[in-house]
């Protein structure tokens, strides 16, 4: 998906005669959780002659140098708070306090609250140039399936209708989708969306997520060997 997405710009860029005609695209890759292989405006400008899937916590489409800086600094936030609750294993006595601490497992107190990893996550994103050369990101437009943490009760008539959802500096549209049992949400997004600046670590479904089997379900086809 990534040598495709690459070969397009290459064809457009030195026989355009060949893809377009009077403004008209003749090519279009659609790439399946493609890494990401252009820097920011490369990437946005893909937009008009590629399409990118992306399954949910795929983590290929978010390999990216960027996405380990903003890993780090996350984790940076994470080291600041184990030094304010006097845990940060340094030491005898603090790793001690680490461990119990680990022992008690979800019974005990959360480290972070969910707003302060929201704002850790925040302020890691803002530290990461977006427009960095060396910064990679998905080409095109990037269509993003996901499967809603709610349950859905499945109607056998009538169909979702579309919203709008802002991500990032996007506003960002809900692809419509005819089937109402369909199980999954697809955004239409970018490379540079937040979605997609950061590793998701939802388990082994950062890397079930990206065999074939994935994809398949998410375009309602039924996969075999």
């Amino acid at each position: 998906a990534g040598a495709a997405s690459l070969v397009a710009l290459i064809l457009r860029s030195r026989f355009p005669d060949l893809t377009r005609i009077e403004n008209k695209e003749l090519m279009h890759v659609y790439a399946f959780a493609p890494p990401p292989v252009l820097d920011h405006d490369a990437a946005l400008a893909a937009s008009s002659y590629c399409t990118t899937i992306v399954n949910n916590a795929d983590i290929i489409p978010r390999s990216s140098l960027a996405n380990l800086l903003v890993f780090l600094e996350f984790l940076r936030s994470i080291h600041t708070k184990l030094k304010e609750k006097g845990i940060n294993p340094t030491g005898p006595l603090t790793s001690a306090a680490f461990i119990k601490k680990m022992l008690k497992g979800t019974n005990g107190d959360l480290l972070m609250t969910a707003e302060e990893v929201r704002d850790a996550m925040n302020a890691a994103h803002d530290k990461i140039e977006l427009r960095n050369p060396d910064h990679l990101y998905p080409p095109g437009k990037v269509l993003l399936a996901y499967k809603p943490w709610e349950i859905k009760i499945c109607e056998e008539d009538g169909e979702r209708g579309s919203t709008e959802e802002k991500h990032g500096d996007e506003i960002d549209d809900y692809v419509m989708i005819k089937n109402p049992c369909y199980p999954f949400e697809i955004v239409k997004t970018n490379g540079t969306a937040t979605a997609l600046r950061v590793f998701e670590f939802d388990g082994s479904n950062m890397f079930t997520n990206h065999v074939t089997s994935s994809y398949y379900e998410i375009l309602g086809l039924d996969y075999s060997f």
